[in-house]
């Protein structure tokens, strides 16, 4: 049920509205009384009233607009019109504002109050947990009519147990039996949904009586509070304020599907609106073996963020056997080329001689993705040389070579180890595992790839001739 003051029939001025005096009860609370007089004595002359003054026989009510009415003297005519502070807004402005991004589990709940200027601000990410109203499903009988609230003549209802407090409301009684409900304050503190969280409601003086609370369906958290000037005739002491609450966590919102067609994955980011606590920490970061999730967090407010999480599938080119691979022709240097001469040296040490040529070669360049929280590493097939400066009879000498194992001995510096080379010769050109004649990585790099935990690894290979 809402109270709205803002159709065309509630804008007239009060002395035509309500008359001379006249008092009207602007919710289906009785308690929510708005008194309009109109002081048209020609020898009581127009006094101003401070607003928020209450009447003088209806304490409850404060005077929030004066002005002079129609008359042969205007100074002698005034309108005053009180209005009470009303405590039970909330089953009165329950307005059901919308569905978060149309997900019809995550309702939007917007109330407009009117209250007093200078009110209390509500605090941001309070629950919406006042009751919302009453049903009555059984009359009863026996209840006694004298048992009343006083001033109206209604029966007062007893609120009990529930998780909050400060509920209130009364029944109106005909003939022993119960008509009619009404809640006067909403109380706090009332956990959403049934059971446990609501009150039990009953009347003394009878039985048989069947009334309900109604609780606010679902948890909401107040996001926003607005403020905004109030109506005729509340302007002058009151303020109109509208607060919106929404589902906290809100909906996962997919704001973006990509498709990586180099790395074969498609890449979902997603967005959740929570409070900036429940995002622990700002930035983190998950793996698995088959993805990689990224959270982040964008702030809102003071109180609320954007929980954004970037999950990235695990690429089926994981690795280097399943990596793509693209060949391209381009000229490399040695060890692309190895001529070798052999030489009866003292123990027979076959030496491999570098040529500074360069070929047109084949290479085989192969790119896959990583998921890891450490940087993988790329397996070179790395080659270091060796100098062997050996004094031939001819001349000759060897430097900058591969070879095996080798002690040469000299005939003044006596027996010199010479350690293998990487390869050494023998695994260069023979052996289990030559090089000649198969695809080594010689070159490659690893990178972060846009994102963290995700490594693109690159490597480069040649056959060697």
């Amino acid at each position: 049920m809402s109270n709205d003051y803002r159709n065309e029939s509630r804008r007239r001025a009060p002395s035509l509205r309500w008359g001379t005096p006249g008092t009207a009860y602007p919710t289906p609370n009785p308690y929510d009384v708005l008194i309009t007089e109109e002081v048209t004595s020609r020898a009581q002359a127009f006094e101003p009233v401070l607003y928020g003054t209450p009447h003088p026989t209806v304490p409850s009510a404060v005077l929030c607009h004066q002005s002079h009415g129609p008359g042969n003297n205007t100074d002698k005519a005034p309108i005053r019109v009180y209005a009470n502070p009303r405590l039970a807004q909330e089953p009165y402005n329950l307005v059901n504002g919308g569905n978060e991004e149309n997900d019809p589990e995550f309702p939007t709940f917007v109330r407009s109050y009117l209250l007093p200027r200078g009110y209390d601000h509500a605090t941001m990410a309070n629950p919406l947990s006042a009751l919302i109203g009453l049903a009555l499903t059984a009359g009863g009988s026996g209840y006694a009519a004298g048992n009343v609230v006083p001033g109206y003549g209604k029966v007062p209802l007893i609120f009990t147990g529930g998780t909050g407090r400060d509920a209130a409301g009364f029944a109106e009684c005909v003939a022993g039996t119960i008509v009619a409900v009404c809640l006067t304050n909403t109380g706090i503190a009332y956990e959403p949904g049934v059971g446990a969280g609501l009150p039990i409601v009953t009347v003394a003086g009878g039985s048989g009586a069947g009334i309900t609370a109604l609780l606010q369906p679902t948890f909401a958290w107040l996001t926003k509070e607005e403020e905004t000037p109030a109506e005729e005739p509340y302007t002058g002491y009151f303020v109109r304020v509208q607060r919106t609450y929404e589902m906290i966590p809100g909906p996962v919102i997919v704001d973006s599907t990509k498709y990586d067609p180099e790395s074969d994955v498609t890449i979902v980011t997603t967005r959740q609106k929570k409070k900036i606590v429940d995002i622990t920490p700002g930035h983190t970061i998950a793996t698995s073996p088959t993805r990689a999730i990224i959270t982040e967090r964008e702030r809102i407010d003071a109180i609320y963020a954007w929980e954004i999480v970037t999950t990235i599938p695990d690429s089926p080119h994981n690795n280097l056997a399943s990596a793509k691979v693209e060949y391209r022709a381009k000229p490399h240097a040695f060890p692309v080329r190895v001529d070798v001469d052999t030489f009866s040296i003292v123990d027979g040490v076959q030496i491999g001689l570098r040529k500074p040529v360069v070929d047109d070669v084949l290479v085989t360049i192969k790119t896959y993705w990583v998921i890891g929280n450490t940087e993988p590493t790329l397996d070179l097939d790395a080659i270091s040389y060796g100098n062997m400066q050996i004094v031939l009879p001819n001349g000759f000498s060897f430097g900058d070579c591969i070879h095996d194992d080798a002690t040469i001995v000299y005939p003044i510096l006596g027996a010199v180890l010479y350690p293998a080379t990487s390869p050494s010769y023998s695994e260069f050109v023979g052996g289990s595992d030559p090089w000649v004649g198969t695809q080594r990585v010689i070159d490659g790099g690893v990178e972060n790839d846009k994102h963290e935990n995700r490594w693109k690894v690159q490597s480069m290979s040649v056959e060697m001739q």
